[in-house]
């Protein structure tokens, strides 16, 4: 049997590299076409299937790869799966399965209604399952690259950029649906109040954008406002857990800073 791969060999970095992008795609296009109804085109259908195909494959790379256990490395083919069968393979294996693609396969039918579409397109959000291999993977390359003091700092204060920016994305889009959904139920709803029926999808997601940060920051200027219970509700939800990840951002973005200065005046 040939030897496992090395958690640290040019083939795993390049592996989890292509594999951390995918990741990240997913985490924003899926909730954004998800929402907003973007359609199928071909090319996105091609890297749809090539994300399956990646991730299924990334299930028996890790059936292949050695692991770490108490500084000694486990290079044994059995101790290897078991594992990974007690660690990350569930979480990898829902997270791979194309359940929208299965289930509409079976049941042509129900694809042609709306409801049964936006089922099938939340059914790709289990893929977002794996962002937690993403965290293990950013980890594992920032050990890898033998950052510095400073440059892990800033290593740090990108990540927490992302974190800001990839949750604002997410409240946008949560901030729309709940409109979408309140309009299409005939209540009140933001996107007719300020005239956003007839916006293109990138016009209405500019301004979901805009209330996700504006909410975040606790600037709040008042010129996008609920206009439904469910919309308020939405806003207080998103308001509270926005300042909340908001100031636990800025407070570790004060202790990157300290620690680069404090490795500058130690150089000097």
């Amino acid at each position: 049997m040939a030897k496992p791969f090395e958690p640290d060999s040019n083939f795993k970095i390049i592996w989890e590299f292509f594999l951390s992008i995918f990741i990240f795609y997913q985490l924003v296009y899926l909730p954004l076409q998800m929402t907003f109804d973007l359609p199928d085109s071909d090319f996105m259908i091609a890297i749809d299937l090539i994300q399956t195909v990646y991730f299924i494959a990334d299930i028996f790379v890790n059936f292949h790869t050695a692991y770490t256990a108490d500084g000694i490395l486990i290079l044994d083919h059995k101790r290897i799966a078991i594992h990974y069968l007690k660690t990350w393979f569930i979480i990898d294996f829902i997270s791979s399965v194309p359940f929208d693609l299965l289930l509409a396969k079976e049941n042509h039918t129900l694809n042609q209604s709306l409801r049964a579409l936006v089922l099938l397109r939340a059914l790709r959000l289990i893929r977002i399952l794996r962002v937690f291999r993403a965290r293990r993977i950013l980890a594992t390359v920032k050990e890898m690259l033998g950052f510095s003091y400073g440059l892990s700092g800033l290593f740090r204060l990108l990540k927490l950029s992302f974190v800001i920016l990839l949750f604002s994305h997410w409240s946008a889009c949560l901030w729309y649906y709940v409109s979408l959904n309140s309009y299409e139920n005939n209540r009140p709803s933001w996107i007719e109040k300020f005239d956003f029926v007839q916006a293109t999808w990138d016009e209405r997601y500019v301004a979901s954008l805009y209330w996700a940060i504006a909410s975040m920051l606790t600037v709040g200027y008042g010129d996008l406002t609920a206009a439904s219970k469910q919309e308020q509700l939405y806003n207080i939800f998103a308001i509270l857990i926005g300042c909340g990840i908001f100031g636990y951002i800025m407070n570790q973005i004060g202790d990157i800073i300290q620690q680069i200065n404090s490795e500058v005046s130690y150089r000097e």
